[in-house]
């Protein structure tokens, strides 16, 4: 018996599916970033670990209490910080929820936060995603091994277009 190859794109979908309900009906802004969202605009980013949306504090409780998950403090890490995060667990990858996320750049603290957001279809329904633009932006900020790679696969989709 083989194992069945699972794109990221499918993973994303299956793990954010328990979510479509709680975010078409929140009156916060929100979108979902990183390997998730890129995967769901088409870039091959590899495998995703996670499923990131940023919103507000009130977005974070309203989309945490609809799936019965606690939320959490986090001490900041040297990098990274945020005010409210909660981390629902689902049967594909989790999805963290987080509001007003920094990332140090220097001596300063940057908020992470889009300029434009756009729809992407999964079944019936349009969640919000973080622009290519925005997330190269995010991305060079984040500086990371991981998010170099990202950055190149972006550049790669954007060629292949």
């Amino acid at each position: 018996m083989s194992d069945i190859a699972v794109e990221p794109r499918e993973i994303a979908i299956a793990s954010i599916s328990c979510l479509l309900t709680p975010l078409a009906s929140l009156k916060e802004p929100y979108c979902v970033f990183g390997s998730a969202a890129l995967s769901l605009l088409g870039v091959n980013v590899g495998p995703i670990g996670d499923i990131d949306i940023l919103t507000t504090p009130a977005g974070v409780q309203n989309l945490a209490d609809s799936m019965d998950a606690p939320i959490a403090r986090r001490e900041p890490s040297d990098r990274f910080r945020s005010s409210s995060f909660s981390t629902i667990a689902t049967q594909a990858v989790p999805i963290e929820l987080m509001s007003n996320l920094e990332v140090r750049h220097g001596d300063a603290w940057l908020s992470v936060w889009p300029s434009k957001v756009v729809p992407v279809r999964v079944g019936s329904h349009g969640i919000m995603v973080a622009s290519l633009t925005d997330q190269m932006r995010f991305l060079k900020l984040f500086g990371r091994t991981k998010d170099k790679n990202r950055l190149a696969a972006i550049e790669k989709h954007l060629t292949a277009l």
